[in-house]
């Protein structure tokens, strides 16, 4: 138990850092293990997701919990990453401890001085070196992912190899060439077939939740992709129709009832309410024939609908699904295009949409029934739900984290992150005059970036982004004039080869760390670097925005001297704690 307040220094950071590294390490690489969790309530979790490992520990200590929480906020980005987030902070951690450790082994100054002034020159080696260095070096070494730049039409191998790669550190071996798969037979069916799929991934990535049904207590090989929309929720009124159907989204009750509780209504006598029931009744039926009138066979509804509107809508042939979640109404309307009624009278006043369906049936999932509609090909962007299946429903929603994930990483790879490069060099091709003053005040000599844009990239899997930055940085390092600038670029360097050192471990001979560096780095040096390296492709961006994130997370670390225990109020107190 700690004792607050509590004098905070890189050693302790480091030491709670490493107690993670320890737990993420052994399910890190493609030949990862699993972590098991045993619940208080006897539940057990096996998983090998960096994210679902770290938010499953309960963690006191507060560092852990900020080095946990700007992990996972790097994962929203990204998708993924986590592990090696927490493997890199630890290397740039230890390498700090030790060029402060050597400062003061040679000098007067205190360690944690030293430290901090080093974590303070890492936002700005990360903007005006690191990022000169992957615009004009690194950048020699990356290949874009659309086979024509200008269609920007997907090299469908480059997608594949990222998703399998993506899959290896998430899943076990034995599904990840099956869940890969799937995922890139989604978004290729989502694009309706088309090769220009940036939209599509970017659409899937924030709408997912609505893309997917959770199936447990079946094979993870049942997964399947249905076409059209899963609507979860059953038919209220089920009515067979053939031949295309037209639909409407209602979002209040059709039938307007006296005894709501926002109706204010006064009566005489007996029969007068008999009138107005009797009115209100005829109302509801009215509008259900003006429906049937306008070739109206479907009617959708977030909320519950009155037995009456069920009735009129039987005898009219009319199905009706009610209850459904907000978000898959507005996702029907959205890609359909369906008439959005808010209250029963825009069925007179709005025009019924054209949009019409081709199919409305019941579909089986697993023990439950779901409503399965389809409608016109023709549209960009056609929808399809991925079935995701597992024998537990704790492996189904760490699959279903797994495919979100994937998704943003597509959508990380197709963005443009490398504009910030181009937008700080001038037409000549070198570095802004402000920003070459700046480098140049420290003494270091500035690169000439290159005024070339820089497309949606991937490099080879395996450590290849990690070895040739590091073989950069040191080359740098070594002509720097700034010896602070130049121990920061060689400790960033040093901690990015502890992710290929981890992913290669468990190899042997020709395999090994050493001997994949030392062959990487000869072919470097006679420019005969070739991109028939390992299993898969890696996204730049992605790994670009790990560096940027970890830098990021031990600038605000480092800077901390105490923490300050608070008590919490009690649960029955009044008082606000401000």
């Amino acid at each position: 138990m700690e004792r607050y307040p509590l004098a905070l220094d890189l050693n302790h950071i480091l030491q709670v850092a490493e107690a993670l590294e320890n737990i993420v390490s052994r399910c890190f690489g493609p030949n990862g293990g699993q972590v098991l969790f045993i619940k208080s309530t006897g539940d057990l979790l096996v998983t090998r997701n960096g994210r679902k490992i770290l938010e499953s520990l309960i963690l006191d200590n507060p560092v852990g919990r900020m080095i946990v929480n700007s992990a996972c906020s790097h994962a929203d980005i990204t998708g993924d990453g986590v592990k090696s987030f927490v493997m890199l902070l630890c290397g740039i951690l230890r390498g700090l401890r030790a060029a402060s450790d050597k400062n003061r082994k040679y000098g007067n100054e205190k360690s944690g001085h030293v430290s901090k002034r080093l974590s303070n020159l890492l936002m700005t080696f990360e903007s005006e070196v690191l990022e000169n260095i992957v615009g004009k070096h690194l950048s020699q070494h990356f290949h874009s992912v659309f086979s024509g730049l200008e269609a920007k039409t997907c090299c469908s191998k480059s997608i594949q190899c990222a998703l399998y790669t993506y899959f290896c550190g998430r899943t076990s071996q034995n599904i990840q060439d099956f869940i890969s798969k799937l995922v890139y037979d989604f978004v290729r069916m989502c694009a309706n077939n088309s090769d220009c799929i940036t939209d599509t991934v970017a659409l899937i990535s924030s709408c997912f939740s609505v893309l997917h049904t959770d199936v447990s207590g079946q094979p993870i090989e049942n997964s399947r992709i249905v076409t059209g929309f899963v609507l979860h929720r059953d038919f209220s009124v089920h009515c067979p129709a053939g031949g295309d159907r037209r639909a409407v989204i209602i979002t209040e009750q059709m039938h307007q009832s006296l005894s709501a509780p926002d109706v204010d209504f006064a009566v005489s006598s007996d029969a007068h309410l008999h009138d107005c029931q009797i009115y209100l009744r005829q109302r509801t039926e009215k509008l259900i024939k003006h429906l049937k009138d306008m070739e109206v066979k479907l009617i959708l509804s977030n909320v519950k609908q009155p037995e009456i509107v069920l009735f009129y809508a039987r005898q009219n042939g009319i199905s009706v699904v009610d209850c459904l979640p907000t978000e898959e109404i507005e996702w029907v309307s959205k890609i359909t295009g369906a008439s959005l009624l808010r209250t029963a009278n825009d069925i007179y006043l709005v025009q019924i949409s054209d949009t019409f369906l081709t199919c409305c049936q019941t579909i089986m999932l697993g023990s439950r029934k779901y409503v399965h509609i389809t409608c016109s090909s023709s549209l960009s962007f056609l929808p399809h739900c991925v079935v995701i299946c597992s024998p537990v429903r704790g492996l189904t929603e760490q699959l279903i984290s797994s495919f979100c994930g994937a998704f943003k990483m597509l959508d990380q790879l197709f963005q443009l992150k490398t504009e910030n490069w181009k937008q700080k060099t001038e037409m000549n091709g070198c570095c802004k005059t402000s920003e070459k003053d700046s480098v140049k005040s420290q003494g270091l000599n500035c690169f000439n970036c290159q005024n070339n844009e820089v497309y949606e990239c991937r490099m080879a899997w395996g450590g290849t982004f990690e070895m040739l930055l590091n073989h950069y940085l040191h080359c740098f390092a070594q002509k720097c004039q700034d010896t602070e600038l130049a121990i920061i670029s060689q400790v960033v360097g040093d901690a990015l080869l502890c992710i290929p050192r981890n992913i290669y471990k468990s190899k042997k001979g020709n395999a090994s760390f050493p001997l994949i560096y030392a062959q990487l780095i000869n072919l470097l040096g006679k420019k005969e670097l070739t991109e028939k390296y390992p299993l898969g492709f890696e996204s730049v961006s992605c790994k670009y925005q790990l560096v940027a994130s970890v830098l990021q997370c031990v600038s605000k670390l480092v800077t901390i001297d105490y923490i300050v225990g608070i008590k919490s109020p009690s649960k029955d107190s009044e008082d606000v704690l401000t």
